[in-house]
């Protein structure tokens, strides 16, 4: 069944329920797939060379940022509270020394001086130079290489 298009098969007297096996031309080799494992590798979101997390935060008063959560493939993260314009973002140990890139960005134009920064694998720090309340749905993204 070599170089055969989908509309040159055989009608099917069932539907098909996904499970049928498929002859996948790999080159050297043939590999059986069912329309389920086709389906899946057309539906799976793209590997990135890195874990991200990517966030829009909004923070007020003396209250940790609070997060729109975009894309997480890193792992739970927190976001604390230290003291004016300064927030603390939480992990388990997830930013590996060398290995882990941030960038803070502005929305909107608007003159906000921000800047991330790892201190441990636990721990990075947001800094606003504005002080408190300059978050609102502000962008972040946090990479951790392997």
């Amino acid at each position: 069944m070599a170089n055969v298009q989908i509309n040159q098969l055989p009608a099917a007297t069932l539907p098909l329920d996904g499970t049928e096996l498929i002859p996948a031309d790999q080159g050297i080799q043939t590999v059986q797939v069912t329309l389920e494992d086709v389906k899946n590798y057309i539906n799976e979101t793209p590997v990135l060379p890195y874990q991200v997390y990517t966030a829009l935060l909004t923070q007020s008063g003396t209250s940790a940022p609070t997060a729109i959560e975009l894309q997480n493939t890193i792992g739970a993260i927190t976001f604390g509270y230290q003291s004016s314009g300064v927030y603390t973002v939480n992990s388990s140990a997830l930013f590996t020394a060398s290995k882990t890139w941030t960038n803070p960005t502005i929305k909107d134009n608007v003159n906000l001086p921000l800047s991330m920064y790892r201190n441990t694998d636990s721990l990075l720090f947001l800094i606003d130079a504005n002080g408190d309340g300059g978050l609102l749905e502000t962008s972040i993204e946090i990479r951790v290489y392997p």
